[in-house]
């Protein structure tokens, strides 16, 4: 049986500075690298719920709340098929930054 293969690219700015990983992985690799964004954004969702529920956010409350990042991935399969995903957080605190650059670093891991 033949591998499905997954090319495409990872790109993050985390305030302002781009880092862009082009991958070509097993969807094995892939789809580990997805489900760390998937729990990324389950995780922000989670801290927004609790703040508009005013109870005590479990995001990292570190800094200023001035920083902003956002990523988007662009996967083809060579099995058939695509997948994309973005998201843009801005005007958030410096910690909740280092977290989520964290996470998509972890997520580029997979991918190098």
């Amino acid at each position: 049986m033949e591998q499905n293969i997954v090319t495409g690219y990872l790109s993050t700015v985390s305030n302002g500075k781009q880092d862009i990983v082009s991958f070509n992985v097993s969807y094995a690799r892939f789809a580990v690298a997805q489900l760390l964004i998937v729990s990324l954004m389950q995780t922000t969702a989670l801290w927004g719920v609790a703040a508009a529920l005013g109870v005590d956010p479990p995001a990292p409350e570190a800094g200023a709340s001035t920083g902003d990042i956002e990523f988007e991935y662009v996967a083809d399969f060579s099995a058939g098929g695509n997948s994309s995903g973005r998201n843009e957080w801005h005007g958030i605190p410096e910690g909740a930054v280092s977290y989520i650059e964290s996470v998509l670093k972890d997520a580029a891991g997979y991918l190098a």
